[in-house]
């Protein structure tokens, strides 16, 4: 097998595991349960609300943008 054919597997590879766990969050998250655990995500991560602290600790915005960016990142792969 030459490299080309060996990064081209590498890539099939990948996008064959992408494709799978994009199935299995739509298995876990497209359900009554599911949703009813997105909707307790959203409101523990304050999803939609501006989340910025006054404050002089710059952790604080990072930790508070951080709890959301978890759900951003689960809607986007339920949106693909």
């Amino acid at each position: 097998m030459n490299i080309r054919a060996e990064q081209k597997a590498k890539i099939e590879a990948r996008e064959k595991a992408v494709k799978a766990k994009k199935e299995l969050y739509k298995q876990i998250f497209l359900t009554d349960a599911g949703n009813s655990v997105l909707k307790d995500l959203a409101q523990f991560s304050q999803f939609g609300e501006d989340v910025f602290a006054m404050s002089p600790d710059d952790r604080t915005n990072a930790y508070n943008q951080g709890r959301q960016s978890i759900l951003i990142h689960i809607k986007k792969i339920l949106e693909d």
